[in-house]
């Protein structure tokens, strides 16, 4: 207590240690309960999605199969109806040529009907009208073909003029006639069956899709959520930490609340990491399952949402990761001690090696300053900002990024540190337009679609993050098509309350 501040009595400090520790324990009591419902509402909704994608896709193959089942009969029909034809064309020829070369292609033509009508048979079993029609309609093929034979056989016996007086009597005919009619009729019931399993099979793609695009959305707003309201109830503790180191016991309290407060987050980031990301994984493994099975018989566009499906949890379960490294800045900081800067950018240079390879990219690094600070989460800050001047290059241009140390003359440390060093990192990539400049360091923010660049726009927050808890700031400076700047300003020396990283 200053000098300047009223002394109170012992019942006076009680009485206010009293209120905020009330009001401490309200505070810890919300923020529990909402993030305990917030990962419940987070795993049934995972659960939701896994249960309806299951069965809208088993409904979406199923009724593809139906469609297929449909056109095959047709198709089978068709089939029938060529080989009759066929074998009517063929007796006719031979009636008119008596032309050795006919007596083999009806042979032929005879012994496919016979295996083409027991497959129209299999494929009908399920409807009793086309088994009717197939009842009629085998013996009148049976008679045409009988009739087929009797004009071989009388040309070849007779001669041309008694086969000629078979067909004028129209026989031969008749019967195409009537199977050609019994055909008609199979066909027709066929193409109205199509055309209501057709119609089915676009709605439940197009109801797939909705329920399954929704209940991701509604997921990843759940997740959000959670983010939000531990970042909030982290912030809530460290000003309530503050606020209540006036008194030995009550910083002694404190202290003890804190220490609980992180194992709580920390058992927060371990289900988060494990079990939260369990229904993800089986989201994927059913829709492997189902490409590798049934992609065969599947529709391109059936395939097509299957694919979107596993990008979606795949990009989902990258979310979840990015806002665990997001938690992980506070939960499993670091004390802070010296640390070199320069090698901090090499050592994340080193870890982008792939990336830098892959994009014919170049990363220059200028001697930087040593300062105190928490030194996984100084590497973790360059290769953030190193791997986002590398991923936004421009097209026709290898990407070039410096890394170097700024002005110092009008930098001032947020947490009122004398002193203060400024760490540049410019490239020459895409840029972007001044206007976001605030936008792009908030999670989830992204400028560009993800089919031009991966991502889930957590970074530049992480970085954020690291700055704020290291009593600095971060700024960027662009144009678009002229490359990014971002200017990272930094205590050299962390102040008393902060050296031991409880930031």
């Amino acid at each position: 207590m200053s000098e300047r501040e009223p002394t109170a009595s012992p019942n006076q400090l009680n009485a206010a240690f009293s209120t905020r520790a009330v009001d401490g324990a309200a505070i810890r009591s919300w923020s529990e309960r909402a993030i305990a419902i917030g990962i419940a509402l987070a795993f049934a909704t995972i659960g939701v999605i896994a249960i309806v994608s299951y069965r809208a896709i088993d409904r979406v193959v199923s009724d593809a199969a139906s469609v297929v089942h449909t056109r095959e009969v047709l198709q089978a029909s068709e089939d029938l109806r060529a080989t009759l034809t066929q074998g009517q064309s063929v007796y006719r020829g031979y009636a008119a040529t008596i032309n050795e070369r006919f007596l083999q292609p009806f042979t032929t033509a005879a012994e496919h009907v016979d295996g083409q009508v027991a497959r129209l048979r299999h494929l009908t079993a399920d409807n009793p009208e086309q088994q009717h029609r197939l009842d009629a309609l085998e013996p009148l093929i049976a008679s045409l073909l009988v009739f087929g034979r009797q004009v071989m056989e009388t040309t070849k016996a007779q001669g041309l003029g008694s086969a000629a007086e078979l067909l004028t009597t129209g026989r031969g005919l008749t019967l195409m006639d009537e199977i050609s009619a019994l055909l008609g009729e199979l066909n027709a019931d066929e193409e109205s069956l199509l055309a209501v399993r057709t119609a089915a099979s676009r709605a439940s793609r197009q109801q797939t899709m909705v329920a399954f695009f929704g209940l991701t959305a509604l997921a990843l707003a759940m997740l959000c959520t959670v983010a939000f309201v531990t970042t909030r109830d982290i912030s809530r503790r460290k000003r309530a930490e503050t606020a209540l180191r006036r008194g030995r016991d009550e910083l002694a309290e404190r202290t003890a609340e804190l220490a609980r407060s992180n194992a709580e987050l920390e058992q927060f980031a371990s289900v988060t990491s494990h079990d939260l990301q369990e229904p993800l994984r089986k989201i994927q493994s059913f829709g492997e399952r189902l490409q590798s099975k049934y992609s065969a018989t599947l529709p391109a566009d059936a395939a097509d949402y299957i694919e979107r499906m596993r990008n979606a949890a795949a990009r989902m379960q990258a979310m979840i990761n990015d806002l665990l490294a997001l938690a992980r800045v506070t939960t499993m900081a670091q004390p802070f001690v010296a640390v070199d800067l320069s090698a901090a950018a090499r050592d994340a240079v080193a870890d982008l090696e792939t990336r830098i390879e892959r994009t014919g990219g170049h990363v220059d690094i200028a001697p930087l300053p040593n300062i105190e600070a928490d030194p996984m989460q100084m590497r973790l800050l360059m290769m953030n900002l190193i791997g986002n001047a590398l991923k936004f290059h421009r097209s026709d241009t290898p990407p070039v990024v410096r890394v170097y140390a700024g002005n110092n003359a009008e930098a001032t440390p947020a947490n009122g540190s004398s002193t203060a060093a400024t760490i540049v990192v410019a490239d020459n990539g895409i840029g972007f337009d001044e206007q976001y400049r605030e936008r792009i360091f908030g999670m989830f923010q992204r400028l560009h679609g993800r089919s031009e660049y991966e991502g889930s726009g957590i970074g530049l927050a992480i970085c954020a993050k690291i700055a704020a808890r290291h009593g600095g700031t971060i700024a960027a400076h662009s144009q678009p098509g002229e490359g990014a700047t971002f200017i990272v300003t930094l205590p050299v020396r962390q102040m008393a309350t902060s050296a031991g990283g409880s930031q």
